[in-house]
């Protein structure tokens, strides 16, 4: 191996870590300096986790004026029910039969009986 440093690889949750390993130190056992990367990695995961259960989170809501929940609601009553009275069919334009017509959504078979609940 000689005397130039050896680059040993690190894995981590976000990414790999590079870490170099002097000369002197290689007169070690690799299962050795493996094992040492190994605890180093563990223990910063400890910590990450440590610091992650530390945390608390809040959601606050504000106050909500009374006057307007109420506006809101009478608004939305009023709106989703409506129902229109006198209602009549409407029919499409010209041009927008015709595109129906060359794509093929126009052609309904009247008897079919997979649409029969349909025209009760």
């Amino acid at each position: 191996m000689g005397n130039k440093p050896v680059k040993e690889a690190e894995q981590e949750q976000e990414g790999i870590y590079l870490k170099i390993v002097p000369p002197l130190e290689m007169k070690q056992e690799p299962e050795k300096i493996l094992l040492e990367f190994k605890q180093e990695a563990e223990q910063k995961v400890k910590q990450k986790v440590k610091q992650e259960q530390e945390e608390i989170l809040l959601k606050i809501v504000p106050p909500l004026d009374q006057a307007y929940v109420r506006w809101l609601v009478r608004d939305l009553k009023r709106v989703h029910g409506f129902t229109p009275t006198k209602t009549c069919a409407v029919t499409p334009p010209d041009h927008y039969i015709e595109y129906m017509r060359l794509n093929g959504w126009l052609d309904v078979d009247l008897d079919d009986p997979d649409l029969a609940h349909l025209f009760k």
